[in-house]
């Protein structure tokens, strides 16, 4: 054993022994910490998480990938440098929240369909928090305010296709094997379906575990920590567990900087929690988690970065401004399950256009010689 793993189990040991001291000397504050995690379960993660998981994974296991890349002509593998099951997981990290898209990779990896190397270059930007979770809890919710909710979605879609897009040359498209495509011809729907939903179900109870440990933990964290160290309480919490983070930032008057930037950043992190799941959903895959950790600070920057700039366009009532130039009211925010529809339709319709534009591009390129041709004769 090493020096840095004889330190990492101390650390550990010394983890354990202060949840138990915390379980026992303040057992009113932890078993409410527990309840109010539980809570929140039930209430948001179950519901956002379970259904979108489980249509995520049928998807996968019926073709999915393949209808997604005929769909946009395979504009997402040529944007970002992946294969097509790299690309209909981005798509679905993105739209399925926590940790649906490290799921999605295990399950891609298992059945030969991604290598690790692909997956781990592009882990840390489809591990998201879904539509529903940014609009409806946090936004509606945490802070009475759908916008606010929107705005943190933009951000985080936008930093995530930004460091897609800047690790795009560091990963080499991952084209399957031969055993996998041996799976494909013994196709069951009703194993997929069966299969699909119970590991979707055993993946939600480890998620709720996930996010009830920590949020004790953060609990027991911030514990001493005097009232007036609000800021400070909120990052110890945000940097354990998104969710409570979130609901620390809400919790009474922040500045500008605090509620845009923090927010952003605490979303682009997205927590240990949220790590600790994906590390537990890939543990059989081989994946190291450290470029995950890279990947997230700095998205966590870019994301708080973001925020700021979008949320004083949004303070400053631009979007509205903008529909009055044309003598229009500003359209009604939606509620967390439309606008999660209209999301993924935009970014569907996006990848079309792309794809459109990619083949048109491609056309002209090899046959340029038979247009010329063609133009001289037009013009005699």
């Amino acid at each position: 054993m090493t020096k840095r793993e004889r330190v990492l189990q101390v650390l550990v040991c010394v983890m354990c022994g202060a949840c138990t001291a915390f379980s026992v000397f303040c057992p009113k504050e932890a078993s409410s910490a527990a309840y109010a995690a539980l809570t929140l379960c039930a209430k948001s993660v179950v519901p956002s998480l379970f259904l979108f998981m489980a249509a995520a994974k049928i998807f996968m296991k019926s073709g999915g990938a393949k209808l997604f890349s005929r769909l946009t002509g395979g504009a997402c593998e040529k944007i970002f440098n992946i294969s097509e099951s790299g690309a209909a997981a981005v798509f679905l990290g993105m739209i399925s929240g926590y940790p649906a898209g490290a799921f999605i990779l295990a399950d891609n990896i298992s059945r030969g369909k991604t290598d690790i190397y692909e997956a781990q270059s592009i882990l840390p930007f489809i591990t998201a928090a879904s539509p529903a979770f940014l609009i409806g809890a946090v936004g509606n919710s945490l802070f009475s305010s759908a916008g606010y909710g929107a705005v943190m979605l933009i951000c985080q879609t936008i930093s995530a296709l930004i460091l897609l897009l800047a690790t795009r040359k560091s990963r080499n498209p991952f084209h399957g094997t031969s055993e996998h495509k041996e799976d494909d011809a013994d196709f069951s729907f009703t194993n997929v379906i069966s299969s699909s939903i119970k590991e979707s179900g055993v993946a939600v109870v480890s998620v709720c575990s996930f996010v009830t440990f920590f949020c004790v933990f953060a609990e027991m964290t911030v514990y001493f920590l005097p009232e007036s160290a609000k800021l400070a309480k909120t990052l110890a919490i945000g940097i354990m567990e998104i969710s409570g983070g979130f609901a620390a930032l809400a919790d009474g008057s922040r500045s500008f900087f605090e509620k845009y930037f923090l927010g952003g950043a605490i979303l682009g992190f997205s927590g240990v929690s949220v790590f600790m799941q994906s590390a537990s959903a890939l543990a059989e895959s081989g994946i190291s988690m450290k470029k995950y950790a890279a990947g997230k600070a700095v998205q966590s920057l870019l994301c708080g970065t973001l925020a700021v700039v979008f949320g004083f366009v949004y303070e400053k009532g631009f979007p509205t401004l903008f529909f009055k130039l044309f003598g229009i009211d500003a359209p009604k925010l939606l509620s967390a399950a439309e606008f999660t529809v209209i999301f993924a339709s935009v970014f569907a319709c996006v990848a079309v256009f792309l794809a459109a534009l990619i083949k048109i591009l491609s056309f002209f390129s090899k046959n340029e010689k038979i247009l010329k041709k063609l133009w001289k004769k037009i013009v005699r």
